[in-house]
């Protein structure tokens, strides 16, 4: 899991729940069975907030310094 959860969205359609944390990972979880189904490091920096595209290919962070990135 994301070590330092600083950030938490829900999928439009529900099916998945993704966490983004201090240490810049994204983990992907199934919201049914809570099991981890992916995970990436989005940054090198922390991660402070979160969005996911309805079509769950595409995911919006906000860094600690204000950036604003996409990660796929």
């Amino acid at each position: 899991m994301c070590r330092g959860v600083s950030a938490i969205s829900f999928a439009p359609h529900g099916s998945c729940i993704c966490t983004a944390g201090a240490d810049g990972m994204v983990c992907e979880l199934d919201s049914m069975s809570g099991n981890l189904s992916n995970k990436f490091r989005a940054s090198t920096k922390s991660i402070s907030s979160i969005s996911m595209s309805s079509g769950l290919n595409a995911y919006m962070i906000s860094i600690s310094n204000a950036d604003i990135s996409f990660a796929s």
